[in-house]
């Protein structure tokens, strides 16, 4: 089962889940904090599902409300959660690089979505430097031969994962940073 909160115009998954709307991408944490809190809005709603989501994905509490957005914010800089406005929607404040999921004009369809039992597959990739030590943080970007686009960053250990995959098929991998 999919991984989604909404929060207004915003929409929160998870790496490898299906989206609609446009990427956000927070360049520094200060930008990822700032998203957040605005998406939030102080709404003690919007921190229940936040913090019952990071206790279900990280097996973690916090005292405060203002610990638990910073993890979070964390998490979003890192790339292990994808914060998207939705189509339509007009975010005030926020200035932040959008990424599209593109796909060519003449590019064929994305096949209909397979069940999520049937999606079992996924991609992971470790990126280390000339010294062996992980890469931590770097913007990569990934392109299945099917046409979804993923951007994320690799976590603390250098490692980038992409969960929710069908079986088969090719993608190509760069590194933006």
């Amino acid at each position: 089962m999919g991984m989604r909160w909404r929060f207004f115009e915003y929409e929160v998954t998870k790496p490898g889940e299906a989206f609609n709307g446009t990427l956000l991408n927070p360049k520094t944490l200060d930008e990822a904090t700032s998203l957040v809190n605005t998406m939030v809005g102080g709404k003690s709603g919007h921190i229940r599902k936040i913090r019952g989501g990071i206790r279900r994905d990280y097996r973690q509490t916090f005292d405060t409300d203002q610990e638990l957005l910073h993890f979070f914010a964390q998490k979003v800089f890192a790339g292990e959660y994808l914060v998207f406005q939705r189509p339509g929607d007009v975010g005030e404040g926020i200035r932040l690089r959008p990424l599209q999921r593109s796909r060519e004009p003449d590019a064929p369809r994305r096949p209909r979505r397979v069940p999520a039992r049937k999606r079992t597959h996924y991609i992971e990739i470790q990126l280390k430097d000339e010294d062996e030590e992980p890469t931590r943080l770097a913007e990569c970007e990934i392109l299945l031969d099917d046409g979804t686009h993923y951007v994320q960053r690799t976590n603390d250990f250098g490692v980038l994962r992409i969960d929710g995959l069908s079986a088969g098929g090719t993608f190509n991998f760069r590194i933006i940073d």
